[in-house]
């Protein structure tokens, strides 16, 4: 069954235009490498994420909005290892994006600006060759057809991941109903 992930944000200190993705300031858990841990809310209502912008973007572009690659735990509903993409544009309508990590394909869906993989064992399985990969490519279109190649360094991935599964325990998730 595909879930459709919206409402978590992308991060400060990846990105210029914080304000325009975050309501509120996010805690910075630690800065590992190429990757920021982050923390919002508390209690039940606490999610953590950790984040990246790409040390490459390649395509015939003008311009183009914040990138990023996340991987979030949300104490609220539940959900953990939810891996999402931001593109700095809408990508093209019921058009599949490619995320690779290393050698292993990934065929995720898109909605507006992101994409998401349909299943969680996606999601468990990406996180687990990211802690063990160097790169993470992803390859998506805009709507204007432009095609967009964006790479991701995979270092401190590990670290950043670990802070934000402290932070936000999987024992302290709201019980799904």
């Amino acid at each position: 069954m595909t879930r459709l992930r919206m409402g978590f944000l992308a991060a400060a200190g990846v990105f210029t235009a914080v304000a325009a993705f975050a309501a509120d300031t996010p805690e910075v858990l630690g800065t590992f490498g190429e990757w920021t841990a982050f923390a919002e809310g508390s209690d039940a209502a606490k999610l953590c994420y950790a984040a990246s912008a790409p040390i490459k973007k390649e395509g015939k572009y003008t311009s183009r909005g914040d990138t990023a690659v996340l991987v979030t735990h949300n104490l609220n509903d539940g959900s953990f290892d939810v891996v999402s993409i931001v593109a700095g544009y809408d990508f093209q309508p019921n058009e599949d994006v490619l995320a690779q990590v290393d050698s292993k394909k990934y065929t995720m869906f898109s909605k507006g600006d992101r994409a998401w993989n349909a299943e969680n064992k996606d999601d468990k399985t990406m996180v687990g060759d990211m802690k063990r990969g160097n790169n993470l490519l992803v390859v998506g279109n805009s709507t204007r057809g432009t095609r967009t190649t964006d790479t991701y360094s995979l270092s401190g991935f590990t670290k950043a991941y670990e802070a934000i599964s402290k932070a936000c325990p999987r024992d302290k998730a709201a019980k799904k109903k």
